[in-house]
């Protein structure tokens, strides 16, 4: 198989799930060829965006972002094929996003009913994808020191830590600005200064920035703010 789909978001579509059916494929092949199959993945996904102008391989990171996020909480498992497909794909192509001088800052204003998407499942997931991940209220709950806490003990040590951990996630974001790294910034508490240094990002040259406040249904909506110029550029 050489992996070739039509366009580049083809490969997250969460319309169509993607990401599990394309990793479900590589699944079924002999795990000692997996290897020999994530360089053919990254080899068509590069394919796909050397045929991209700077404005479409832009449109085309707002929208694998979105679709990661959409994903994330639909898929229900972890395994090494769904690891090696995810890293694989997206990591070739904000690689690519990189090397044309533009960076992704995903922002989400979510609430949860159980924290346990955002402090146990997402940073796997998104580090796995090569975006990295900060959220205060997974940083708390990793400065208690004790990830076994049940939800009911997380929530009432929360405001003990929340302001820490936000200070280390603006430290967090400052870090990936100065160090042009893909981020996603989820904070699910609904203040509106949680977000005030993630938000500081747009305009900055190259940045592209995804806010998300709807709930990742298949029809909501995310503000895009693309850049005017690459940081190659600017």
């Amino acid at each position: 198989m050489d992996w070739a789909l039509p366009n580049i978001t083809d490969y997250w579509d969460q319309r169509v799930h993607a990401i599990e059916r394309l990793s479900r494929e590589l699944k079924g092949m002999p795990p000692e060829s997996w290897a020999a199959q994530s360089s053919l993945i990254r080899a068509a996904v590069g394919r796909r965006i050397g045929a991209l102008s700077d404005q479409d391989l832009m449109k085309a990171a707002s929208v694998m972002a979105d679709d990661l996020y959409k994903a994330a909480g639909q898929i229900s498992y972890w395994d090494d094929a769904l690891e090696q497909y995810l890293s694989a794909s997206s990591g070739a192509f904000l690689a690519a996003v990189s090397a044309r001088g533009y960076v992704v800052n995903y922002v989400i204003d979510n609430s949860f009913d159980d924290l346990a998407g955002p402090v146990r499942w997402f940073p796997r997931w998104f580090t796995t994808a090569d975006l990295f991940y900060i959220c205060p209220q997974h940083l708390a709950c990793w400065t208690m020191k004790d990830e076994d806490l049940s939800e009911t003990e997380w929530r009432a040590m929360m405001p003990s830590y929340i302001e820490r951990a936000r200070e280390l996630a603006d430290a967090m974001v400052a870090r990936c600005r100065v160090e042009a790294r893909h981020f996603v910034f989820l904070a699910t508490d609904s203040n509106d200064a949680s977000f005030s240094a993630a938000m500081r990002t747009q305009g900055l040259p190259g940045v592209i920035r995804i806010f998300r406040r709807e709930t990742p249904s298949a029809d909501s909506k995310c503000v895009v703010t693309f850049p005017a110029t690459s940081r190659m550029i600017g």
